[in-house]
């Protein structure tokens, strides 16, 4: 008990000794989980879109995005809804496809549903998919972790959910929230406790810089992954990382820095402190980033 207060001090005095003032101190682990409990209320009556909801809820709230009004848009679950069957039908997985011989106006329909959606492919279940796209770390998606970067974006007010057999979609295009917190930054796993039901050892890493805030990195920055001990401070060495880059598209935030450890301990208790020197704001001289991360479960 005592290791664990010194570990919040440490995580509270990490957080706030970077540039954005206020920053809220770290949220203690019976917080978090007893959170996660009320967003993943068990509603034997939920319909699949809304558990999908709640899964993408619980993933905003542990990134420290607005997550609490996130709602479901009727026209958003047509359009998710008819572009899942539109791949389904064409057997694939595709933003921009070709009119198959659909009717004009049911194909524009699905068509909106395919290119402004997060889409997936194999899974029978939309909270499942939820999870596939946040993880997003398989070889064909590391270099944009885009999905990821789609369902934690602070500017998404609505949303919508669509499945037909294994084929699914979320609506990402939406940016209808006008009041954002000010961030310095958007990370998963996300800084202080993270619960491991929520994330994978092969999982990417993530820091999505506020582009009001700071320029973009170089495309060969290379961030930092320490172990951490019981006060926050680091030990040894960095990590290896099996992958790095930057991504700047416009997934959700735009600027990018993608990591990923050679190998993870993910035991609860395991301590990491991520940090990014020379990270550039819009004015003014160079600056370190760091944060905690340490490793929670509720079994």
């Amino acid at each position: 008990m005592i290791r664990r207060f010194l570990f919040m001090l440490a995580l509270a005095a990490i957080l706030t000794s970077r540039l954005c003032a206020g920053e809220k101190p770290a949220r203690s682990p019976d917080v978090i989980y007893k959170t996660l409990q009320k967003i993943l209320s068990d509603d034997k009556d939920a319909d699949e879109n809304t558990r999908a909801l709640q899964r993408l809820k619980a993933y905003r709230y542990l990134a420290e995005v607005p997550y609490e009004d996130l709602t479901l848009d009727p026209e958003y679950n047509k359009a998710c809804q008819a572009g899942a069957k539109l791949c389904e039908m064409i057997g694939m997985l595709e933003h921009t496809p070709k009119n198959p011989g659909l009717p004009e106006e049911e194909f524009k329909l699905a068509y909106k549903g395919t290119s402004r959606s997060n889409l997936g492919q194999g899974y029978r279940s939309l909270v499942k998919n939820v999870d596939g796209w946040m993880d997003d770390s398989d070889p064909n998606n590391i270099k944009w972790l885009g999905h990821r970067r789609w369902c934690i974006n602070p500017f998404m007010q609505k949303t919508g959910f669509g499945r037909s057999g294994v084929y699914s979609a979320m609506y990402t295009f939406d940016q209808g929230r006008t009041k954002v917190p000010k961030f310095d930054f958007v990370c998963f796993p996300a800084k202080g406790y993270m619960p491991i039901e929520f994330f994978g050892a092969k999982y990417a890493w993530s820091v999505s810089l506020n582009p009001n805030k700071y320029k973009t990195p170089g495309k060969d920055y290379v961030p930092k992954l320490y172990r951490a001990d019981e006060t926050g401070a680091k030990e040894g060495e960095p990590l290896s990382l099996n992958y790095q880059a930057v991504n700047t598209q416009g997934f959700g935030i735009p600027n990018c820095i993608i990591f990923r450890p050679e190998k993870l301990s993910m035991a609860p208790g395991a301590r990491y402190l991520v940090e990014l020197e020379g990270i550039q704001p819009l004015a003014g001289k160079p600056v370190t980033l760091r944060y905690g991360v340490e490793f929670i479960s509720s079994k």
